[in-house]
Parts: C-alpha cells; structure tokens; sequence
C-alpha cells in the first residue's frame, strides 16, 4: 500500500527519492516477516499453543456428539422416544458385534455412525411438505461433516436417517441406486437396527440389557428379556426385522429371553455333637 501511495504522489522533483523508499520498503518488509516466522515456526509458536488448546481423539468425538444432540434437541418434537431409540439401537449393535454376526458390527467407525443417526432419527423440519425423513437427509447433507468425520460417513448417516423408517429402498430406486454397492449395504445394516430398535420399542422393550446373539449356520437368534411372544410383536418384529435380514442373508429370529432359574442348593445338615456327660 506505501508503494501505490509514494507512486501516485511523487513528483518529478522526488523521482530520485523512490528508489530509496523502496529499499526501506524492502528493508522493513523482510525484518517483519522473519519476525512472524519465530512467532508462527519456532519452538514457543502460538499456533501450537492454540493447536494444544482444541479437542482432540475422546474429546472430539465428545464435541462431535454434542453437536449431533444438539441439533436433535433443536428439532426433535419426542427427544425421549429418540433417546429409547437410540440405545435400543446400540444396544442391538453391540450385541450382533460380540457374535460377530457381520463385519459391520466389528466396526467402530460404523457404531459411531449409528450413534449419530439414533439420536437424529426424530428430525422434523417445520414447512416441510415431504416425508419427514426425506427432508431431515437433505438438512443433513447440506451441513458441514463434524470434526473427525468424513464425508462418506457423514452422508451414510444422512442415508441411514432416510431409511430409518418407511418403505425400504430398492435397486431401482433413483437416489439409493446411485450409491455405491458397499455404501447400500452399510445402509442396509445400520437403518436395519434402527428400524429393529424402533419395533422392539413399540413392542414394551424398556430395558437394553441383556440382549443376547447366537449365530448359527442358518439364521442369527436374538433373546430380548421381556419380550411378549404374542402375533401382534411377531407381525410387528416381522416388517421391523426385515430391512436387517437383507443384510444379514440369513433370517433373524426373535425370541423371549429365558430367565435365569436360580437352583436352591440344599442346606448343610448340622451335626449334632454329643453333649459330654457331667461327672458326679
């Protein structure tokens, strides 16, 4: 800017100053660079103290999760039923990831994308005139990726959230056929134990605990304690069970967990010892 300022106003009579002013120019320039070279590089650079100062590995994935509880909070009418929802949700996922039922549930960078989409399954966007899950992934696509994610994961939870509920996509349909054949089968299980998650609980479901996988060659059982064995749960654990058995290529049985029968052992029989005779 002093360069532009001394060419418009030098005359002809101070023509031979400017080559001096451009040489303190110069001069001061390269003192102020290298002046902010030790402050930006060097060993006490206030880039690395603040770099020391934002979150990182757990607390950023706290942060994260903050925000993606924030935004459900913002625009979920029924924070609670989300909140069953999702730890439903994870609950079902570790379980299915101890029996090793399918290389989705042995990673984690997938239960952390399910985390994310249980608690944004209850999205609803006021003024919007399309299904409440068609609008909420293209919300979330429009968002900026969370910290620590990556685009990939960001839009898989986007699909995950679409598919949670509804008529489950097919290969002729135009947005999902797009997607990649890997990409369509990490829909297919995550959304899967989302809608899974959303029949146990209309089913009574209350508790997580004690969710129990057996895999075997030709199905996945699952033992749910509490569960009610009636036809109304099993039609309705039929349509909600169905999108996971696309994934899993084998049906997935549920069935009432059996409750522990605790065995009385008997008790030990006292043996009576005999009083010693006083002496006379």
């Amino acid at each position: 800017m002093l360069r532009v300022i001394i060419k418009q106003r030098a005359t002809d009579e101070a023509a031979e100053l400017q080559a001096e002013w451009e040489r303190t120019i110069e001069r001061q320039r390269t003192a102020r660079l290298q002046e902010f070279r030790e402050v930006a590089t060097g060993k006490n650079s206030v880039w690395r103290e603040w770099q020391q100062g934002l979150p990182r590995q757990k607390r950023l994935q706290t942060a994260t999760i903050a925000r993606l509880r924030a935004t459900a909070r913002a625009a979920d009418p029924h924070p609670r039923r989300a909140a069953h929802i999702s730890r439903l949700s994870m609950a079902l996922f570790d379980a299915l990831g101890r029996a090793h039922s399918a290389p989705v549930f042995d990673d984690a960078d997938m239960q952390r994308v399910l985390r994310g989409a249980a608690r944004l399954c209850g999205l609803r966007l006021k003024g919007a005139s399309k299904p409440a899950q068609k609008v909420a992934r293209r919300f979330l696509l429009e968002r900026p990726v969370p910290p620590s994610w990556t685009r990939k994961e960001w839009e898989l939870l986007a699909w995950t959230v679409r598919y949670h509920r509804g008529p489950e996509p097919t290969t002729k349909s135009s947005a999902f056929a797009r997607l990649h054949g890997d990409q369509q089968t990490n829909v297919r299980a995550l959304a899967g134990v989302i809608r899974l998650a959303r029949g146990l609980r209309k089913c009574g479901i209350e508790h997580c605990s004690g969710l129990r996988v057996e895999k075997t060659a030709a199905a996945v059982l699952l033992h749910v304690p509490g569960l009610v064995d009636s036809a109304e749960n099993a039609a309705r654990l039929a349509a909600a069970k169905h999108f996971l058995d696309t994934y899993l290529g084998k049906p997935l049985i549920l069935k009432p967990a059996v409750p522990v029968q605790l065995v009385a052992l008997p008790s030990p029989v006292s043996q009576e010892v005999p009083i010693a005779a006083a002496s006379d």
